[in-house]
């Protein structure tokens, strides 16, 4: 019986040594980011979707209203630290990058200009929620067209930068 007993014991104390040579669970991460935001992912005024296939890659569509036209844009964010609560983001979209606003025969016009935007942010995971805020800094390669269109609409001074942020759950 004392075998048996120290046997037992001797069992029971190396199990917690073979739980600890296990994999930790990894939480899983979120597939899918619906959000609220300003900026050229999110078509202006508007809203966006984005598929995680990956930790470290993310798919985005974005529509909304950029105080000229409906307005759209998708593409693709890869995270350099997924893990992390502060993520750095390099993005690259097709989509609108640009709108003029004006009067033609006393009528409010408007007209968008797409073509390819590249940039940087970041995504801020908000405590033990999924949810994150995410920030974006895009540089847009406008047209021709485009580039004629806004130094003709407005000013000057057109900054060759945009800014993004917005609420994803």
């Amino acid at each position: 019986m004392k075998k048996i007993i120290t046997l037992l014991c001797c069992l029971f104390s190396y199990l917690p040594f073979l739980h600890a040579q296990e994999e930790d669970q990894k939480t899983p991460h979120k597939i899918v980011y619906l959000g609220a935001g300003v900026g050229q992912e999110f078509g202006g005024f508007g809203m966006s979707a984005e598929v995680i296939p990956d930790p470290y890659v993310g798919i985005f569509l974005g529509g909304g209203y950029n105080l000229a036209t409906p307005a759209c844009s998708f593409g693709v964010s890869v995270k350099m630290l997924p893990k992390t609560r502060i993520t750095p983001v390099f993005l690259a979209m097709y989509g609108y990058n640009a709108a003029v606003r004006y009067y033609e025969y006393n009528r409010i016009k408007g007209k968008s200009y797409y073509g390819f935007s590249f940039g940087i942010g970041t995504e801020i995971k908000l405590g033990r929620s999924q949810s994150k805020i995410s920030l974006s800094l895009l540089y847009p390669f406008r047209s021709e067209e485009a580039k004629y269109a806004l130094k003709g609409w407005n000013n000057k001074n057109v900054p060759p930068f945009t800014f993004g942020i917005g609420l994803h759950i």
